[in-house]
This record gives structure tokens, sequence and C-alpha cells, in this order.
């Protein structure tokens, strides 16, 4: 399903205001709300990629109150009618990948009491683009059949001869950086040396220092961490937490840190 959403993306990105039946604004202040929505593939969490998503939003409801104040028609409040067609050619222009997935895991995962008010109309309106973008027809973007087909087609073509392009250059800038000799042609002396180098240089990480400590050393680290209350050791999320918790768990994130620099200087085998 991602793989076909994200080829109707390109075969419509010749779509413009026209299209959609609405005046145009600055195409470069939609520039960040595109931004945003490709950035909603990069995060892991419901709510971190329900953020980009509210975050292009804000974006385009800002561009739309800027827009209504230059043509100065401020006392018209802003609609649907208004923010649905410049969220549908955002999210055309965007192309994000893996959208249908990442909405379906947003809705899916976020917290139906989190996922309410301006949270929940931005998800639908996005919802709601994608849903037209699918069902997209000549009519529905008031030109010919011929002309859609056109449109389309060439569209697909340029994306995909862009993609060749994109593979080319990252290729090119692969092999730029190839410089220095990989790991399978590198000679026994080299990894050697290397070797000698960092066993020189000890160890840099703090898991490494620690894994050196002495006996006597590993045993003050043992006490020492033995004596944290590690009150917040069960809690899976914050949701587990209550408010009146949080200086406590501070308190002993401090002192974790703490125990972290000690080891990190060797102050356990002074």
């Amino acid at each position: 399903e991602d793989a076909r959403l994200h080829e109707r993306f390109s075969s419509l990105s010749w779509v413009s205001f026209e299209h959609l039946g609405v005046p145009p604004v600055d195409s470069s202040l939609l520039a960040l709300a595109v931004k945003q929505l490709r950035y909603v593939d990069d995060y892991k969490a419901p709510r971190d990629k329900l953020v980009c998503i509210l975050n292009a939003a804000r974006v385009i409801n800002d561009v739309l109150k800027r827009t209504l104040e230059d043509n100065g028609s401020t006392a018209r409040p802003l609609s649907a009618d208004d923010f649905l067609p410049l969220v549908i050619l955002c999210v055309i222009k965007a192309n994000p990948p893996r959208l249908q997935s990442n909405l379906e895991f947003v809705a899916a995962f976020r917290h139906p009491t989190r996922l309410n008010g301006e949270d929940a109309y931005f998800l639908t309106a996005l919802q709601s683009a994608i849903a037209f973008v699918k069902d997209a027809s000549p009519k529905a973007l008031e030109v010919s059949e011929e002309e859609f087909k056109r449109l389309c087609a060439q569209s697909v073509e340029e994306a995909h001869e862009q993609e060749r392009l994109d593979a080319v250059d990252r290729s090119a800038l692969h092999d730029d950086a190839g410089g220095d000799v990989g790991d399978e042609d590198r000679i026994p002396e080299e990894e050697a040396a290397e070797s000698a180098a960092a066993a020189a240089a000890g160890p840099t990480t703090v898991e490494a220092k620690a894994a050196l400590l002495s006996p006597a050393g590993r045993e003050r680290l043992a006490a020492k961490v033995k004596a944290l209350p590690l009150r917040f050791e069960a809690a899976l999320s914050a949701r587990h937490l209550r408010l009146d918790a949080v200086p406590a768990l501070l308190s002993e994130y401090r002192e974790l840190a703490a125990l972290l620099r000690e080891v990190e200087r060797g102050d356990f085998d002074l």
C-alpha cells in the first residue's frame, strides 16, 4: 500500500492551486510544512510522528492566516475548505515514505486520551488528504481525461528518472568517500598498527573502562549501585509516573550520572 501511494503521489506532482480550486499562496512559505511531513518516517514513537504532522498543519494554518491578512479578509474565519486543499498540495509535494503505515501506526498506538482536539483534527485532515489523492479524478482536478493521463505519465517518468539520478549521485559520493582502503582490502600490517595504537591509547568508553576495573574497584562500584534506591526501574514509560515523582526521578538520574563520571575518571581504582 505504501508503494502504491508513493507512486500515486509521484503521478500527481503536477497538481497546483488552480487544480484544487483555491487561490495561490507563496509556495516558499509551505516548504517547512513539506519538510515536516517528510520527517514523519524518521521517528519511532507515535507522539514524535504526530508532532511532525502537527508542525506541518500549524505551518499551513499560519500561511492561510497570513494570506487572508494580505488579502484584507481578516474578518472571515478559516474553514476546512481553506485548510484541506493546502494539506493535499503539501502531502503531494512531500510524498513522504511509508505514509500510510505511519498514519496507521499513530492511530493504533497513540493513546486515545491523547489523540483528541487539535491532534485528532490535524490527523484526520491528513487522512482525508490521502483519501482525496487516492481517488483523484480528472473531473476533481478540473482537467480533461487525456490531459490527466498525459500529466500523470509524464510525472511518473520524471520521478523514476530523478530516483535513478539520485541513486547515481549516492553511488558517486560513496566512491569519492571510498578513498580510504576498505576493510576487506586492508593488509594485516595496517590492522595490527591500528590495534596497537588503540591499545596504547587505552579504553575510551565508560563501558570499556568499567570492564578494566580491578576486583576492589568493581566491589566499590557494585556497593554504590546497590545503595541506589532505583525506585523507577519498573516504570515502562512516562505514563507510569506521577508528577510529584519527577524530583525523585531527577535525583536518581543525577546520582547515576555521577557514578558514570567516577568510572570515566577511574576514581574506583584510586
